[in-house]
């Protein structure tokens, strides 16, 4: 986790769809390609990935990867190639 070897990660949630009612428009989802430890992200009790990371002093990402299957089942780390 050194902004060089894992710089084109993202983290990329999944978001559930919306109720749309007939008429009304689809909201459009663009994804946020920002690197996953600058991305804006509230984990349980408001941690931020950064904080949610040092707090469980991982080093590679494969370790917040493994964790994150274990207790959320996705890890929603995805590559932009």
């Amino acid at each position: 986790m050194d902004g060089q070897e894992d710089k084109s990660i993202y983290y990329d949630p999944v978001i559930a769809a919306p109720t749309v009612w007939p008429g009304d428009p689809v909201p459009v989802h663009r994804k946020n390609y920002t690197y996953y430890l600058d991305a804006i992200i509230t984990f349980p009790h408001d941690k931020t990935m950064q904080d949610f990371i040092k707090e469980n002093s991982f080093v590679f990402v494969h370790e917040l990867q493994h964790y994150l299957r274990k207790h959320y089942h996705s890890d929603d780390l995805k590559i932009n190639i």
